[in-house]
C-alpha cells in the first residue's frame, strides 16, 4: 500500500513540474486546503488553479515522503520562476486518487534544506 500511495502523490509532483496535470489520478470530488484557509472543490476547478501556479514552477524535489495508511506527508521544494519555497503537503490517498491535499508552506526556508543538509 505505502508504494502506491507514494506513487500517486508522485504523479502529482511530477505533474506539478511538467505543467501537464492531465493525468493527475484526483477523485472527482478531491479537496484541496491552500496555506492560507481557502479551500477548492472538484477535480475541474484544482486541476484549473493548479494549472496557473504550474506554469511558473522550475523544478520540484521532494525531500521526503511519510506515510501511514492512505495518508501521505511529503516535504518538498518548489523551485518557481519567482524562488523556491518549502513545503509540506497533506494526502490523503483513496484507490488510487487523491482524495484531499492540504498545503502547508514555509515562508522562509531553509538554505540547503534539498541537498539534504541537516539542520541544527
Amino acid at each position: 500500500m505505502r508504494d502506491d500511495v507514494v506513487r500517486v502523490v508522485e504523479s502529482y509532483l511530477r505533474a506539478m513540474e511538467s505543467g501537464d496535470l492531465n493525468d493527475v489520478p484526483l477523485h472527482p470530488d478531491v479537496e484541496w486546503e491552500g496555506p492560507l484557509g481557502h479551500s477548492i472543490k472538484g477535480a475541474t476547478m484544482l486541476r484549473a488553479t493548479l494549472s496557473v501556479l504550474a506554469s511558473i514552477v522550475t523544478r520540484v524535489t521532494i525531500i521526503r515522503h511519510i506515510v501511514e495508511h492512505e495518508w501521505c506527508a511529503t516535504l518538498f521544494e518548489l523551485s518557481t520562476t519567482q524562488g523556491a519555497v518549502s513545503i509540506f503537503d497533506s494526502f490523503q490517498v483513496v484507490d488510487g486518487q487523491i482524495r484531499s491535499i492540504r498545503v502547508f508552506l514555509d515562508r522562509y526556508p531553509s538554505p540547503g534544506l534539498a541537498s539534504g543538509e541537516r539542520l541544527s
